[in-house]
């Protein structure tokens, strides 16, 4: 039994109650700030966030606050929308602004430029990845690999435009 849909919660002793995760006072209480290790220093976010259940899927769900009312609201809208409309479009609502453009309308340099901006790994790691990623479409497209080892100059150039 999927515990946020059953009508059964709604009711106790015959009278209709709201549910308890309808309530901000439950996710006042359910709502904290994670905490990451880097450089083997822990630190904590400024941001709350909430872990939500429902439809058999838990997540943890940054709230992108530092106020603590705010993301009591926020995670108890969120969680309304799971319910009501499943994660997908709960999450497009949660960060409509974080949306990329059709998939169709960006390039492979548009999407390793957002990522680039967006992700918080560092510049070393990020291009290592890039450059795996780049090898697997050239791969998987049959595109020509001259001048992918070249370090500088117009042959790496040249590949780069091949595959951007």
């Amino acid at each position: 039994m999927d515990n946020c849909d059953s009508q059964q919660n709604r009711l106790k002793n015959g009278q209709t109650r709201p549910r308890s995760k309808e309530t901000l006072a439950y996710w006042r209480a359910r709502i904290f700030r994670p905490v990451s290790m880097r450089n083997g220093e822990s630190r904590q976010s400024p941001n709350w966030a909430a872990k939500i259940q429902c439809h058999g899927i838990r997540r943890t769900i940054s709230l992108g606050t530092s106020d603590r009312e705010t993301a009591a609201v926020q995670a108890r809208d969120f969680y309304i929308k799971v319910r009501a409309y499943g994660w997908d479009k709960a999450f497009a609502a949660l960060r409509p602004e974080t949306r990329l453009a059709d998939v169709s309308d960006i390039t492979v340099g548009q999407f390793l430029d957002a990522l680039s901006q967006k992700s918080d790994l560092g510049s070393k790691t990020l291009e290592s990845y890039a450059r795996a990623f780049r090898t697997i479409l050239a791969d998987a497209f049959g595109i020509d690999d001259s001048g992918k080892h070249a370090q500088r100059g117009t042959a790496y150039e040249n590949w780069l435009a091949r595959i951007h």
